[in-house]
């Protein structure tokens, strides 16, 4: 071989005396002889990586697309929560009473005598009546379509469901109650002595009634609203 120096796989022969990396040709002829170790080693590389390649599959990379994370809620479940709506049902409580009365002369009487000093008895009428009125609210400004169908669905069932029973809570005051009674005084105190017994009734009707319905309230479950926010 007449070559000044070969490459054999990833090395350099130089001939007799023709190693000389300190002058200029004997620098240009081993940056030749190394660009064919070079050329020789690339498809050794290849293969050794294609080989290393094959024994590992190939591990599939996440795809990420902006505006589109999992962890981005597009739609909540509630997206009504906040919308708050408050109904009112009044209850209109209304009272009468009469009473019956047998009078007879007494004579033990404090403040008075003579024929002014009386004994009666007889049963006094209580008539009580609740007239309770629903006052539902409207839907709140500000609201997608989405929202306000889903706010006025709940206002016409779920709220005016709970309303419907405070009317039930306030109709308990109703009733007709007959209380027998007895007295004996000075006549001018016959009516406010009957009055004082169904004043008495009456607000103890009306304790219960509003008690019953005290008793339904706190209520606030939330709007049933699956529409996209923004």
């Amino acid at each position: 071989m007449n070559a000044k120096a070969y490459a054999v796989d990833n090395h350099v022969v130089f001939n007799k005396n023709q190693y000389n990396p300190d002058s200029a040709a004997g620098k240009k002829l081993l940056a030749h002889e190394l660009a064919h170790v070079v050329q020789n080693y690339k498809p050794e590389l290849l293969k050794t990586q294609q080989q290393k390649a094959s024994n590992h599959p190939p591990v599939s990379q996440p795809i990420v697309e902006t505006g589109k994370a999992t962890n981005s809620k597009n739609k909540k479940a509630f997206a009504c929560e906040g919308v708050e709506v408050e109904a009112q049902t009044r209850a209109n409580y209304s009272n009468s009473f009469t009473f019956s009365k047998s009078i007879q002369p007494a004579a033990d009487c404090e403040a008075c005598s003579g024929p002014d000093c009386i004994s009666a008895s007889g049963t006094i009428v209580s008539v009580f009546r609740a007239r309770p009125t629903v006052s539902l609210p409207a839907v709140p400004e500000g609201l997608t379509a989405c929202e306000r169908r889903a706010v006025r669905t709940f206002i016409n069932t779920t709220l005016r469901q709970h309303e419907q029973q405070h009317v039930a809570a306030f109709n308990t005051y109703n009733g007709t109650v007959r209380t027998p009674y007895s007295y004996t005084g000075c006549k001018e105190g016959l009516n406010a002595y009957v009055q004082s017994i169904h004043d008495n009734l009456n607000g103890q009707r009306e304790a219960a009634a509003n008690a019953t319905s005290d008793a339904l309230d706190p209520f606030n479950p939330p709007i049933p609203c699956d529409c996209e926010t923004l």
